[in-house]
């Protein structure tokens, strides 16, 4: 991986597209972290769900750690989000609409290996959008450069998304994050 897609990935907001994540890496300051390689930082990972994650999901009503354990691989199950929605069923001639109810639960996959800090508080946070931190893990340089060689920048995530139809619950011209 380029080190100028590194520089890309870790000045700004990036995209974990099979999941519709959104990622911010943080470079953390911990004198304390006398295991790390020299010259290698600690870094924050804040995770968040894009606006097209949220249109598959409907209404998030539980986030609940899979792994009870303080460090996870990357690609390991992390979270499991669990939600409900309304969906039209039918209409008649007249078009009256029938609506029903779905629920479903969406397992959320560790982007990068490391240390899960902290999950999303439903109760503190009330709605879950796209600006809501769902977790913050914590990893070291040599993780995060090898996970962040799949994540897309805005631009990347943007024209992905040109080609894919909107969430189950999404408008139908909404193609944005």
């Amino acid at each position: 991986m380029p080190a100028s897609h590194f520089l890309k990935i870790s000045s700004r907001k990036c995209f974990a597209p099979a999941q519709h994540l959104w990622l911010r890496a943080v470079k953390t300051e911990d004198p304390g972290l006398s295991c790390m390689p020299l010259g290698e930082g600690l870094w924050s990972i804040r995770v968040g769900m894009t606006s097209h994650g949220l249109d598959e999901l409907g209404d998030i009503t539980s986030v609940n750690v899979v792994s009870r354990k303080s460090t996870v691989k990357s690609g390991q199950d992390l979270l499991e989000l669990e939600w409900e929605g309304f969906i039209q069923t039918e209409a008649d001639e007249l078009y009256h609409t029938v609506w029903g109810s779905i629920e479903g639960k969406k397992i959320v996959k560790a982007p990068v290996g490391g240390s899960l800090v902290q999950i999303v508080n439903l109760s503190l946070e009330g709605e879950i959008d796209e600006d809501t931190v769902i977790a913050e893990l914590s990893c070291n340089e040599s993780d995060l450069k090898q996970a962040c060689a799949s994540w897309l920048d805005d631009e990347g995530y943007n024209a992905l998304l040109a080609k894919e139809v909107p969430g189950r619950f999404g408008k139908e011209t909404s193609r944005s994050r």
